[in-house]
């Protein structure tokens, strides 16, 4: 009996020393996996958002006239999304493309501490768990739930993903005026834009005449008196550099920065005053040299040219310069026009010449490049009246000419394009001449505003017409936060 007692008391010991080992062994490794796989945090974000590929419906005509929609897919993964967490917004500032179907949308959503996320219903108050395989419905903003890991808070974003409710490149011409006396009286024209206004040089017959309007307008013209008076000629040889004209007078160039009152620069031995950039003025001297200005007009030098200078225009002449892309403090001007008929009767193209004008300290002067007009190039500039070139969606030229000289092309019969600083001018596919449009065969004017719109100003009938690309104003949002 003795015997048998120690032997249960020892044996009892045994087992209660076990419990409490695998006792101590649990708690032990609850610790362990506590510490290195399960961690609670209480601040709550998401940190980043993206969308993937998704449908593109776009409508196309046939060759038939017939409406059909073609659908295509796009790589979206490259449109950046900003976060405001500040205001719990996230969005993306460059739209996605026209067409993209933002009802079924596959996005991938990253948030801090592994947070959860949900989105809300737009109709109740219940949550769908997020993941990065479903699609989900952006046509409008989306509030997303994001619940820190310890269950106690949560934010909520407010989700956009926009789309473009128009196609970048679509423009559609709008006739603000037809039928105004001002402009139709005028036989020659050229016309500039400053800040808010547009200006229409020109002359009716004989007479100089010299009217405004706003760029928000285009129907209603003032005429200006101008102080002094300035002479028939005087519309060809009118150049906007910056905020200020100048114009070549009676001999006399002149500048204004209201186009009404005149003040003279100086009495340069020029036969035309041709273009102008940030830096300089330009024009052909009498002796049919190119001459610079880099004081405003007070004094110049002769430019250095690659090829002749009886190659230069004399006549029809049109100029047009943007800043360059790919250089800063340095612009490219193209130069258009003819040479006289009267000594040049053979020539069957227009006259380009180029020019890379850098305006930076220690920069060098660029000569002036003849654009050679080769035979491999099916779409030189063909020699007609009254050139009217501007600078439109950088790096492009877009053109306007009139009456074909030695050929039989119609006035205002297309708009050119040249992507290629002036080499080649192709018939611009997007922006299409208006239909209706009608103008006497060589008085109309072409100009563009600080609203990117091109317009084209038309003398005879007192048509005026405004175009525009829907991207170029497309508003910039603000991407940079504190």
């Amino acid at each position: 009996m003795h015997a048998n007692y120690h032997y249960i008391v020892q044996k009892m010991r045994k087992f209660i020393i076990s419990c409490i080992m695998f006792a101590l062994a649990i708690v032990t490794l609850s610790s362990c996996l506590s510490n290195t796989e399960y961690s609670y945090y209480d601040d709550v974000a998401i940190t980043g958002f993206s969308v993937g590929t998704l449908n593109r419906y776009l409508h196309t005509t046939g060759n038939s006239g017939n409406d059909s929609v073609v659908k295509t897919t796009v790589s979206c993964s490259s449109y950046k999304f900003h976060i405001d967490h500040a205001k719990r917004a996230i969005w993306n500032s460059d739209s996605l493309p026209f067409g993209i179907d933002a009802s079924k949308v596959v996005c991938t959503l990253s948030t801090k501490n592994s947070a959860s996320a949900g989105w809300k219903s737009w109709t109740s108050d219940s949550l769908t768990t997020y993941s990065s395989t479903d699609s989900i419905d952006f046509t409008k903003p989306r509030e997303f739930y994001v619940y820190n890991t310890n269950g106690n808070a949560y934010r909520v974003y407010t989700i956009s993903v926009n789309v473009h409710q128009e196609k970048g490149d679509s423009c559609i011409w709008t006739m603000v005026a037809n039928g105004n006396q001002e402009v139709a009286s005028l036989t020659a024209m050229k016309a500039l834009s400053l800040e808010d206004n547009v200006y229409l040089f020109g002359v009716a017959g004989t007479t100089p005449k010299v009217y405004t309007s706003t760029i928000t307008d285009g129907q209603n013209w003032t005429e200006l008196a101008t102080t002094p008076a300035l002479s028939a000629e005087a519309y060809k040889n009118i150049v906007l550099k910056e905020d200020a004209f100048f114009c070549l007078s009676d001999g006399k160039l002149l500048t204004s920065t209201d186009a009404q009152n005149w003040t003279e620069v100086s009495e340069p031995s020029l036969k035309s005053l041709v273009a102008a950039t940030t830096a300089h003025l330009y024009g052909i001297s009498e002796e049919g040299k190119m001459m610079a200005s880099a004081d405003n007009g007070l004094t110049w030098v002769e430019e250095e040219l690659d090829s002749d200078a009886s190659l230069l225009p004399t006549e029809d002449l049109s100029y047009a310069c943007h800043t360059l892309k790919t250089n800063t403090g340095a612009e490219k001007v193209v130069l258009i026009g003819n040479r006289s008929l009267e000594q040049y009767p053979n020539d069957t193209t227009a006259v380009v010449w180029t020019k890379i004008d850098e305006y930076k300290m220690g920069s060098r002067n660029h000569a002036w490049s003849y654009v050679t007009q080769n035979d491999d190039n099916s779409h030189k500039a063909p020699r007609a009246k009254n050139w009217q070139v501007v600078s439109y969606d950088n790096p492009n030229f877009k053109a306007v000419c009139g009456e074909g000289i030695g050929n039989n092309k119609a006035a205002l019969n297309q708009i050119y394009q040249s992507g290629d600083e002036g080499i080649t001018w192709i018939k611009d596919s997007v922006m299409v001449m208006p239909k209706g449009i009608a103008a006497t065969n060589n008085s109309f004017a072409m100009t563009t505003d600080k609203n990117n719109s091109v317009w084209i100003i038309c003398g005879g009938t007192g048509q005026v017409w405004k175009v525009r690309f829907n991207r170029l104003v497309w508003k910039k949002e603000q991407e940079v936060f504190e």
